[in-house]
């Protein structure tokens, strides 16, 4: 026992320092990324044609640091200052699905390749929403319950701390879930039989895919602590299917981003959210599970 909880506190503390560069590095871009938000080319960005607004909005969702809860009150001042709602849409998705802080995380547990693909397919279910978006705002269905009027109260910035102390606020906040990602992933490197865990999610089984993004929705972790677990999972064998839909679906459908979502959402076009993101994940995962 005791010789097992050593194993544990060995590996978890080899993959902390291997992760703490790339958690230290996306504080940074995120502390200067919050730090200067204000310099973002708002005016610029709405009078380009729609469709591009869209595909921007989109990465720049991709490169914004904060997670769903913090977007959220951001896109409605956007909306407010006349972002349009495809747009929105589009950088809520990327940016709930994607953040510097995951993509560093990302690419030194589950590997460079299954990172690239992962970024690849947020962006192309940001872009894919906006793009429905705009379909549904040229029919007048609507979709927010938030009002368009421009209100100066959105626009204006808040005086914000310097990027040192919101640098200390990033790694507040990301440390805990990192560290408890490493202890999770030690232990079960320990005590699960590698043999096991590829006879049972090694296969791209469709139930299995599916099960995969269901279960993302209790078991993803804020701050991307869950992908030392599933750099672990995948040394043991489990299909890279599995894995891409556990991370694309869990980022933007945990409660605490589907609440904030639900704020500026209708109840149907939030169901639909949901629904969007769910399918577009398990498609994903099946065709990339296939290819590996």
């Amino acid at each position: 026992m005791l010789a097992n909880i050593l194993a544990i506190i060995r590996q978890a503390g080899i993959l902390l320092l291997d992760l703490l560069p790339y958690v230290l590095i996306g504080c940074i871009i995120g502390a200067v990324l919050i730090k200067y938000k204000k310099y973002f080319p708002l005016k610029h960005l709405i009078a380009l044609p729609g469709w591009l607004v869209v595909i921007l909005s989109a990465v720049l969702g991709c490169i914004s640091p904060l997670c769903t809860l913090g977007t959220v009150p951001m896109v409605i001042g956007f909306v407010a200052c006349g972002l349009p709602f495809s747009a929105a849409v589009a950088f809520i998705v990327t940016s709930s699905l994607l953040t510097p802080q995951m993509i560093l995380l990302a690419s030194t547990t589950i590997g460079l390749q299954l990172t690239i693909i992962q970024v690849a397919s947020g962006l192309a279910m940001g872009i894919t929403a906006g793009f429905i978006v705009m379909l549904l705002r040229k029919l007048n269905i609507s979709l927010f319950n938030i009002k368009t009027s421009k209100d100066n109260k959105y626009c204006a910035s808040k005086k914000q701390r310097n990027v040192f102390e919101i640098f200390i606020g990033q790694l507040e906040h990301i440390i805990l879930f990192v560290v408890a990602g490493a202890v999770i992933a030690s232990i079960m490197n320990i005590y699960i039989p590698k043999s096991l865990v590829f006879n049972i999610l090694s296969e791209n089984n469709p139930l299995f895919i599916t099960g995969s993004a269901l279960a993302s929705v209790p078991g993803y972790t804020c701050g991307g602590g869950i992908f030392p677990v599933l750099g672990t999972l995948l040394e043991k064998g489990i299909s890279p299917g599995i894995v891409l839909t556990f991370v694309l679906s869990g980022p933007a459908t945990r409660l605490q981003a589907i609440t904030a979502v639900g704020s500026v959402f209708s109840k149907a076009a939030l169901i639909v959210y949901i629904g969007f993101i769910l399918i577009s994940s398990i498609l994903v995962g099946t065709f990339i599970g296939a290819l590996f």
